[in-house]
């Protein structure tokens, strides 16, 4: 057992079909700065990477697709 950060803790995140936490994909929105040669990120002013709950989702390691919210562990102690 280790002590270093996973998904599932860092995020509350972990594919819904098999458990997998380390191959968990978001197709998220990122700011790019756009230049006549393609796209530069390190030249962004505003690189963030953004996604909401209704964002695309799919674990790597078993092919389920969803959406963030679907790969979303329930809070504890919340409502059911």
């Amino acid at each position: 057992m280790t002590d270093e950060p996973t998904v599932t803790s860092e995020y509350g995140m972990c594919c819904p079909k098999c458990g997998n936490d380390d191959r968990i994909h978001i197709c998220a929105t990122v700011w790019v700065k756009l230049c006549d040669d393609g796209t530069d990120l390190p030249e962004s002013r505003d690189s963030d990477t953004e996604w909401t709950d209704d964002s695309p989702c799919k674990c790597n390691h078993c092919d389920h697709t969803g959406n963030v919210r679907d790969f979303t562990l329930p809070e504890e102690g919340g409502a059911s």
